[in-house]
């Protein structure tokens, strides 16, 4: 288990939180496209991501509280968001490199 995730438990509530994920889509779209200038990619300000990331899950009425299953649940909906939202940035690449190729001369290069 990552040391810097903090766990909140009130109840039947618990909230997973995590910070330092700013530039984790930059870091992918690196990944998956080497060719591209981090310098450029680290200029932009549309592809920065939040830099904490909270997840809160809630127990169901009808169950037994238990404290390490709702740890559990609320790491899981934290990892799915973290990926999520570093697919949304790649995503935002893609279109932005697919709009520049389909009409170069209306963007501005920054």
């Amino acid at each position: 288990m990552n040391s810097n995730i903090k766990f909140y438990q009130n109840g039947i509530i618990t909230t997973a939180m995590e910070e330092g994920h700013k530039y984790d889509g930059i870091a992918l779209i690196i990944k998956r496209y080497p060719w591209v200038n981090e310098d450029w990619l680290f200029a932009q300000k549309k592809l920065l991501e939040d830099d904490k990331i909270i997840a809160t899950v809630r127990c169901h009425k009808s169950d037994f509280y238990d404290a390490a299953a709702g740890r559990t649940a609320a790491l899981r909906k934290l990892n799915r968001i973290i990926v999520r939202h570093r697919e949304a940035v790649v995503k935002r690449f893609e279109g932005y490199v697919k709009d520049y190729m389909e009409k170069p001369a209306a963007k501005k290069m920054v």
